[in-house]
Protein backbone atom coordinates (compact mmCIF):
# COMPACT_ATOMS: atom_id res chain seq x y z
CA UNK A 1 0.00 0.00 0.00
CA UNK A 2 2.61 2.46 0.97
CA UNK A 3 4.74 1.33 -1.93
CA UNK A 4 3.81 4.36 -4.03
CA UNK A 5 4.59 6.70 -1.16
CA UNK A 6 7.83 4.82 -0.53
CA UNK A 7 8.76 5.04 -4.19
CA UNK A 8 7.89 8.73 -4.17
CA UNK A 9 10.08 9.34 -1.17
CA UNK A 10 12.82 7.23 -2.68
CA UNK A 11 12.63 9.30 -5.86
CA UNK A 12 12.54 12.44 -3.74
CA UNK A 13 15.19 10.63 -1.67
CA UNK A 14 17.19 12.75 0.62
CA UNK A 15 20.68 11.52 1.34
CA UNK A 16 20.45 11.77 5.08
CA UNK A 17 24.20 11.37 5.50
CA UNK A 18 25.10 14.62 3.80
CA UNK A 19 24.05 18.21 4.21
CA UNK A 20 24.91 19.69 0.86
CA UNK A 21 22.19 20.68 -1.59
CA UNK A 22 23.10 18.26 -4.35
CA UNK A 23 21.55 15.42 -2.37
CA UNK A 24 18.09 16.92 -2.44
CA UNK A 25 15.97 15.65 -5.27
CA UNK A 26 15.25 17.90 -8.18
CA UNK A 27 11.57 17.99 -7.32
CA UNK A 28 12.37 19.58 -3.98
CA UNK A 29 15.16 21.77 -5.34
CA UNK A 30 12.65 23.65 -7.47
CA UNK A 31 10.94 24.70 -4.24
CA UNK A 32 13.96 26.81 -3.31
CA UNK A 33 13.95 25.64 0.30
CA UNK A 34 15.58 27.67 3.02
CA UNK A 35 18.31 26.12 5.15
CA UNK A 36 15.80 25.64 7.96
CA UNK A 37 13.32 23.94 5.63
CA UNK A 38 16.10 21.64 4.36
CA UNK A 39 16.83 20.60 7.93
CA UNK A 40 13.16 20.15 8.79
CA UNK A 41 12.53 17.99 5.72
CA UNK A 42 15.61 15.87 6.38
CA UNK A 43 14.40 15.28 9.94
CA UNK A 44 10.93 14.46 8.62
CA UNK A 45 12.30 11.95 6.12
CA UNK A 46 14.36 10.31 8.88
CA UNK A 47 11.25 9.79 10.99
CA UNK A 48 9.33 8.69 7.90
CA UNK A 49 11.99 6.06 7.22
CA UNK A 50 11.26 4.53 10.64
CA UNK A 51 7.50 4.50 9.95
CA UNK A 52 8.13 2.96 6.54
CA UNK A 53 10.21 0.19 8.07
CA UNK A 54 7.49 -0.56 10.62
CA UNK A 55 4.85 -0.69 7.90
CA UNK A 56 6.96 -3.02 5.78
CA UNK A 57 7.21 -5.34 8.79
CA UNK A 58 3.43 -5.17 9.22
CA UNK A 59 2.98 -6.09 5.56
CA UNK A 60 5.33 -9.06 5.93
CA UNK A 61 3.40 -10.20 9.01
CA UNK A 62 0.17 -9.90 7.03
CA UNK A 63 1.56 -12.03 4.22
CA UNK A 64 2.57 -14.72 6.72
CA UNK A 65 -0.84 -14.60 8.39
CA UNK A 66 -2.58 -14.75 5.03
CA UNK A 67 -0.61 -17.82 4.06
CA UNK A 68 -1.51 -19.48 7.37
CA UNK A 69 -5.17 -18.43 7.04
CA UNK A 70 -5.33 -19.87 3.53
CA UNK A 71 -3.88 -23.20 4.68
CA UNK A 72 -6.49 -23.51 7.43
CA UNK A 73 -9.52 -25.70 6.89
CA UNK A 74 -11.79 -22.66 6.65
CA UNK A 75 -10.80 -19.31 5.15
CA UNK A 76 -12.28 -16.56 7.30
CA UNK A 77 -12.81 -13.70 4.93
CA UNK A 78 -13.88 -11.41 7.80
CA UNK A 79 -10.46 -11.85 9.41
CA UNK A 80 -8.78 -11.15 6.08
CA UNK A 81 -10.83 -7.98 5.57
CA UNK A 82 -10.14 -6.75 9.09
CA UNK A 83 -6.38 -7.30 8.87
CA UNK A 84 -6.10 -5.85 5.36
CA UNK A 85 -8.26 -2.85 6.31
CA UNK A 86 -6.11 -2.14 9.37
CA UNK A 87 -3.00 -2.23 7.20
CA UNK A 88 -4.59 0.06 4.61
CA UNK A 89 -5.77 2.56 7.24
CA UNK A 90 -2.33 2.63 8.84
CA UNK A 91 -0.86 3.49 5.42
CA UNK A 92 -3.35 6.32 5.01
CA UNK A 93 -2.52 7.69 8.47
CA UNK A 94 1.20 7.64 7.64
CA UNK A 95 0.59 9.39 4.31
CA UNK A 96 -1.61 12.02 5.99
CA UNK A 97 0.93 12.61 8.76
CA UNK A 98 3.81 13.10 6.33
CA UNK A 99 1.84 15.38 4.02
CA UNK A 100 0.54 17.45 6.94
CA UNK A 101 4.08 17.99 8.18
CA UNK A 102 5.37 18.85 4.70
CA UNK A 103 2.46 21.29 4.39
CA UNK A 104 3.49 23.11 7.59
CA UNK A 105 7.12 23.32 6.49
CA UNK A 106 6.43 24.81 3.04
CA UNK A 107 5.31 28.34 2.28
CA UNK A 108 2.07 28.87 0.32
CA UNK A 109 4.05 29.41 -2.88
CA UNK A 110 6.10 26.25 -2.29
CA UNK A 111 2.94 24.28 -1.53
CA UNK A 112 1.44 25.29 -4.88
CA UNK A 113 4.57 24.04 -6.64
CA UNK A 114 4.72 20.87 -4.52
CA UNK A 115 1.03 20.16 -5.23
CA UNK A 116 1.86 19.73 -8.93
CA UNK A 117 3.71 16.52 -8.03
CA UNK A 118 1.34 15.40 -5.30
CA UNK A 119 0.38 12.22 -7.15
CA UNK A 120 3.91 10.97 -6.45
CA UNK A 121 2.95 10.83 -2.78
CA UNK A 122 -0.33 9.01 -3.28
CA UNK A 123 -0.83 5.53 -1.90
CA UNK A 124 -2.50 3.04 -4.19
Amino acid sequence: MLKILFIGLFLFGVNLQADDDRHFPRDLKKLELSSEQNTQLKDLFKSYHKLRKEHEEDEEDFEERLEKMFKDEDFKKEDFIEIKSDLYHKAIRIEAEILAKVHTILSPKQRREFAKDLEEWEIE
